[in-house]
Formats: C-alpha cells, sequence, structure tokens
C-alpha cells in the first residue's frame, strides 16, 4: 500500500473515531439531562418532614389570654404548624424566530433567519429562584439543536396574574455538522408571564452565544450568536386541585387547633357517621373546657373558617390553608390591619396585622405578610412564639 493510501485509510479511521466520539457526547448528554429531570420529578415530590429525625411529640400551646376565652379553648395542645409554600412546576412549550449569525454555505459570515421550537421545565418554590431545563431545535439549511441547564429568577411585580422573570442558562449547542460535537455556550433571557389556573402564557426577548467556529484552520474563530423573540404556553404539571369532600375541608382548619392524635383519627376516618361522631366528641371536649365562661367554641371556629376562605381563597388554594388563613384561625381577626406598599419599592405590597393583648406571652403581636406575583400572601414576620 503507498503512503498515500495508508495517510487516506489513517485519515478515515480518525474521521470515523471522531464521528463515534461526537455521537457518544450527544447520547451521555442526553442520558444526563434526562436522570437530572427524573431527579428534580423526585425531589420535588420528597416531604421535607420524612428527612427530619423524628423527636418524641411535644405540647406547644398556640392560645390567647383569658380575655378572648372562646377562642382560647379553640387551641389544643399540638406540634406547631410550619409554613407551608406552594411548588410550582411547568412545562412550556415555546416557538420563535430571530437572526442567527452564523457561516452560511461554510463561507459567509452573516445573520440569517431562524425559526425555533422549544421545551422547557421550569420548578420553583412560589416566588423563589428555580430551575429551568430545557432543549431548543433551530431550523435553518441545518437542523441545529441545544439543551439549556440554568435557573429563573422572578422580578417583583404588583400584578397577581403576571411578572418578569429573568433566565439565565449554560447551552450545549449542536449545529447540525458531523461530525461535529456539542458546544458550549450561554442563553440569556426576559420573560413576562400570564398565570391561569393550569394554563399560562409567556413572551420571551432572547439572546444566545452558541460558540465559536472557523471555516478552516487559519480562518479566526467567530461567535454563532441568535438574538429573537418566543412565545408559548406554559402548563402546571403538580395535579390540580380536586373536588374537596367535607373532610377535606375541615381538615385544612382543624390542623391548626388538633392534637397529633387527634389528627390521626381524623385521617383514618372513612365513614360519615364515624367523622359526625368524632366531630361532636371533639368539640364536646373544648365547649367543657370553655363551660361557664361564654360564648360557643365551635360556631366561633367556624365563622374564622368562613372568613378565612371568603378573603383568601384562590383557584388551586382555601384561603384557611394560607399564611393568613393560619393566623385568623389561631388567634381570629387582627385588632389592626394596615395594606400599603413598600416605602423601598413600589412593586412589593405588605399587610401588617396587629393583636392587642390577645396572645398568649405577646402583649402587643405583629405579623406581617408579603402579597406574591400569584396573589397569595406569605408571612415575612411574626413575634409570635411557636
Amino acid at each position: 500500500m503507498s503512503i498515500v493510501g495508508s495517510f487516506q485509510l489513517l485519515r478515515n479511521k480518525l474521521s470515523q473515531v471522531r464521528t463515534s466520539l461526537a455521537r457518544s457526547v450527544r447520547t451521555s448528554l442526553v442520558l444526563r439531562v434526562a436522570a437530572t429531570v427524573g431527579l428534580l420529578f423526585v425531589l420535588w415530590n420528597i416531604d421535607p418532614a420524612m428527612l427530619r429525625a423524628q423527636s418524641p411529640s411535644t405540647s406547644v400551646h398556640r392560645d390567647t389570654t383569658n380575655s378572648d376565652s372562646v377562642a382560647r379553648m379553640l387551641f389544643g395542645p399540638h406540634d406547631a404548624p410550619s409554613v407551608r409554600h406552594d411548588k410550582i412546576l411547568r412545562g412550556i412549550v415555546t416557538g420563535g424566530a430571530g437572526l442567527y449569525w452564523q457561516f452560511t454555505n461554510l463561507t459567509d459570515y452573516e445573520p440569517i433567519f431562524e425559526p425555533t421550537l422549544g421545551l422547557d421545565f421550569y420548578a420553583a418554590p412560589e416566588g423563589g429562584l428555580g430551575f429551568l431545563i430545557g432543549g431548543h431545535a433551530g431550523f435553518t439549511p441545518r437542523f441545529s439543536s441545544e439543551i439549556g441547564l440554568g435557573a429563573r429568577l422572578p422580578v417583583k411585580s404588583s400584578s397577581p396574574t403576571s411578572s418578569f422573570a429573568l433566565d439565565a442558562q449554560v447551552i450545549f449547542f449542536d449545529e447540525g455538522l458531523e461530525p461535529q460535537a456539542f458546544q458550549t455556550g450561554a442563553r440569556l433571557a426576559l420573560t413576562h408571564s400570564w398565570f391561569g389556573n393550569s394554563i399560562g402564557e409567556e413572551v420571551r426577548l432572547v439572546a444566545e452565544y452558541r460558540g465559536n467556529r472557523r471555516i478552516d484552520s487559519i480562518s479566526p474563530l467567530k461567535p454563532l450568536l441568535w438574538f429573537g423573540v418566543e412565545a408559548g404556553i406554559s402548563f402546571s404539571l403538580v395535579a390540580g386541585p380536586k373536588e374537596l369532600t367535607k373532610k377535606d375541608s375541615l381538615r385544612a382548619g382543624l390542623k391548626y387547633i388538633a392534637t397529633d392524635e387527634e389528627l390521626r383519627d381524623f385521617d383514618g376516618i372513612a365513614a360519615k357517621d364515624d367523622l359526625d361522631l368524632w366531630l361532636r366528641s371533639f368539640w364536646a371536649k373544648r365547649e367543657q373546657a370553655v363551660s361557664g365562661k361564654g360564648g360557643d367554641v365551635e360556631a366561633e371556629f367556624y365563622s374564622r373558617v368562613a372568613i378565612a376562605n371568603a378573603r383568601f381563597s384562590r383557584s388551586q388554594r382555601l384561603g384557611v390553608d394560607t399564611d393568613p388563613g393560619r393566623f385568623l384561625i389561631l388567634y381570629g381577626l387582627p385588632d389592626n390591619s394596615v395594606t400599603g406598599r413598600s416605602v423601598t419599592d413600589q412593586n412589593v405590597t405588605y399587610m401588617l396585622w396587629t393583636f392587642h393583648q390577645r396572645v398568649r406571652g405577646t402583649s402587643n403581636a405583629v405579623a406581617i405578610f408579603r402579597k406574591l406575583g400569584s396573589g397569595d400572601w406569605r408571612q415575612e414576620f411574626s413575634n409570635i412564639q411557636g
């Protein structure tokens, strides 16, 4: 075999190895992304309480003073309820259009029009920094694709139905040239989202750096850039609200005032007659405790539940299951309530509640709530122990 023939054979072998490695990189990356998405789903559905060591039950009294004797007897000893914030888990399907600076016909470096399709997954605590994982495909004379891993930071918004956010991702881009491997780049986007019960809308202004490329070994490197607009729909991946039974509605409020043992018995009830029997026994204990002090404990409780649900319920959440609803059930209506915008940021709304001589251990109890983009109120501060 001639030297030229040997050189050509070696070149072909190296080309095959390079193609094989490129495909392996793609396969490995896809598997890693799939594993990451799977892990994200698992972690998102783990109850944090399962990860904590179980300690012996302790009695923590969250009750009012004698000046509010009716409400006072509502609160039996129980583990202090934790503040729960909703989680967001959404899929986002988008279509886009923009200018892609690349080498056309493998010679000229210039912008060309490129439409795109994308699928992203967004997971976050409500109102907080979240994970953003997804993929996008571009359609020019060559089919290109990318996978992005990053974060979304919500920007404060005064609207309960829409919000802005900043997206930042590391992307792994495939220009569609064999045996070209993935290139590493970055993606930045300003996103405006509109919320619905389960379906929403998004519009993004996007800038991408897709790595560098040159025509040949002596040509200068040129950046691969894409600037454009994307729009699409988002959909919740968290199960929507089920039709609440009487038992579900009752438990939402009772969990704040019942003991752990009482709640375990309550959760084990299946028949309506057994539920009615449990309720009669539950309220009889509390009516007996306030005997001679006046007032109707059961009526007071249901009055508070009605107020909390009327004021703070949303499409996927009962009012008693919110932070202000929890305070209403435990302590009743505040003596004073003030709502206003932040002095330092007019886009932030706060609500201040005060309770005077009504909470045990605190002569002047204070609770501050902040309004989230979803319309819910989240507790930011309280001087009430427990």
